[in-house]
């Protein structure tokens, strides 16, 4: 699902939401119990325009809105967002990850490093 958490270019943007839900479980009733196995997925973005969603899926189009990579359903205290540049901007701005784990937020930003002749 897209969100439009942060940058809009205007205010009736269209956003793409998959009718389904995808589980991070596959789910088996055990003599009247819920079994439910993890299963390995990924998700990228890359070059700026790309999102591969967990089922393969890939969309192309301008990161400029805030979208949700992962999000826990089953106890709420986990999420990843990708906070993407303003509308209009160059696709050299900084773009943030936030990662909320409980209580805890981190962040990941890349940042635009330019005239560097020595490596850090």
């Amino acid at each position: 699902m897209v969100t439009n958490e942060f940058y809009s270019s205007s205010s009736s943007e269209e956003f793409y939401e998959n009718p389904g839900t995808y589980s991070l479980y596959i789910t088996h009733a055990i003599d009247g119990i819920l079994s439910k196995t993890p299963k390995s997925a990924l998700c990228a973005t890359w070059g700026g325009v790309n999102i591969k969603t967990f089922d393969g899926i890939v969309y192309k189009s301008p990161l400029s809105c805030s979208h949700t990579l992962v999000s826990d359903k089953v106890d709420g205290t986990f999420d990843v967002i990708l906070k993407a540049c303003p509308y209009g901007s160059d696709f050299d701005c900084p773009h943030v990850i936030k990662i909320f784990w409980q209580s805890i937020i981190y962040t990941i930003e890349n940042i635009k490093v330019e005239n560097v002749n020595e490596i850090i």
